[in-house]
Protein backbone atom coordinates (compact mmCIF):
# COMPACT_ATOMS: atom_id res chain seq x y z
CA UNK A 1 0.00 0.00 0.00
CA UNK A 2 2.81 2.59 0.83
CA UNK A 3 3.88 1.75 -3.10
CA UNK A 4 0.55 3.55 -3.78
CA UNK A 5 1.20 6.45 -1.87
CA UNK A 6 4.79 6.82 -2.92
CA UNK A 7 3.63 7.12 -6.24
CA UNK A 8 1.10 9.84 -5.84
CA UNK A 9 3.43 11.99 -4.04
CA UNK A 10 6.32 11.59 -6.68
CA UNK A 11 3.11 12.73 -9.38
CA UNK A 12 2.47 15.70 -6.95
CA UNK A 13 6.10 16.27 -6.91
CA UNK A 14 6.46 16.25 -10.70
CA UNK A 15 3.45 18.26 -10.90
CA UNK A 16 4.78 21.35 -8.84
CA UNK A 17 8.15 21.17 -10.96
CA UNK A 18 6.13 21.50 -13.83
CA UNK A 19 4.05 24.44 -12.86
CA UNK A 20 8.07 25.92 -11.30
CA UNK A 21 9.35 25.44 -14.79
CA UNK A 22 6.34 26.76 -16.56
CA UNK A 23 5.53 29.77 -14.47
CA UNK A 24 9.70 30.82 -14.85
CA UNK A 25 9.30 30.55 -18.87
CA UNK A 26 6.53 32.85 -18.50
CA UNK A 27 8.05 35.52 -15.97
CA UNK A 28 11.39 35.43 -18.13
CA UNK A 29 9.93 35.67 -21.14
CA UNK A 30 11.26 39.48 -21.89
CA UNK A 31 14.14 39.34 -19.38
CA UNK A 32 17.96 39.24 -20.76
CA UNK A 33 17.46 36.28 -23.07
CA UNK A 34 16.30 36.88 -26.59
CA UNK A 35 12.47 36.76 -27.41
CA UNK A 36 13.32 34.54 -30.65
CA UNK A 37 15.61 32.17 -32.15
CA UNK A 38 16.68 31.55 -35.24
CA UNK A 39 15.05 28.87 -36.59
CA UNK A 40 15.52 27.09 -40.52
CA UNK A 41 11.81 27.29 -42.69
CA UNK A 42 13.14 27.95 -46.13
CA UNK A 43 9.52 27.97 -46.97
CA UNK A 44 8.18 30.76 -44.53
CA UNK A 45 7.05 33.77 -46.51
CA UNK A 46 9.06 35.89 -44.11
CA UNK A 47 11.93 34.21 -44.50
CA UNK A 48 15.59 35.65 -45.17
CA UNK A 49 17.42 34.92 -47.88
CA UNK A 50 18.95 31.94 -45.64
CA UNK A 51 15.52 30.76 -45.12
CA UNK A 52 16.29 31.73 -41.45
CA UNK A 53 13.11 32.85 -39.66
CA UNK A 54 12.57 34.52 -35.93
CA UNK A 55 10.96 31.90 -33.76
CA UNK A 56 8.86 33.11 -30.57
CA UNK A 57 11.42 32.07 -27.46
CA UNK A 58 8.72 31.00 -25.29
CA UNK A 59 5.37 30.04 -26.77
CA UNK A 60 3.02 31.48 -24.40
CA UNK A 61 -0.61 29.65 -25.29
CA UNK A 62 1.91 25.83 -24.73
CA UNK A 63 2.81 27.48 -21.39
CA UNK A 64 -1.02 28.21 -20.39
CA UNK A 65 -1.67 24.15 -21.13
CA UNK A 66 2.08 22.89 -19.22
CA UNK A 67 0.35 24.92 -16.34
CA UNK A 68 -3.18 23.66 -16.86
CA UNK A 69 -1.67 19.74 -17.09
CA UNK A 70 0.42 20.83 -13.82
CA UNK A 71 -2.89 21.42 -12.30
CA UNK A 72 -4.72 18.61 -13.54
CA UNK A 73 -2.51 16.48 -12.88
CA UNK A 74 -1.67 17.57 -8.95
CA UNK A 75 -5.28 17.27 -8.13
CA UNK A 76 -5.64 13.85 -9.49
CA UNK A 77 -2.43 12.80 -7.24
CA UNK A 78 -3.96 14.68 -3.99
CA UNK A 79 -7.35 12.36 -4.96
CA UNK A 80 -5.46 9.25 -4.59
CA UNK A 81 -3.67 10.30 -1.63
CA UNK A 82 -7.12 11.41 0.14
CA UNK A 83 -8.36 7.87 -1.40
CA UNK A 84 -5.48 5.85 0.59
CA UNK A 85 -6.04 8.08 3.69
CA UNK A 86 -9.97 6.64 3.47
CA UNK A 87 -9.02 3.19 3.04
CA UNK A 88 -6.53 3.30 5.61
CA UNK A 89 -9.16 4.73 7.58
CA UNK A 90 -10.95 2.08 7.42
CA UNK A 91 -8.86 -0.61 7.44
CA UNK A 92 -7.92 0.67 10.97
CA UNK A 93 -11.87 1.13 11.94
CA UNK A 94 -12.45 -2.79 10.66
CA UNK A 95 -9.21 -4.03 12.91
CA UNK A 96 -10.45 -2.55 16.03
Amino acid sequence: MTSILSIATSGMTAATRRLEVSARNVANVSRNSPSHVRSYDPNAPYADSRGMVASPNVDLADEVVQQMVAQYTFAANAKVVNVYAQMMKSLLDIKT
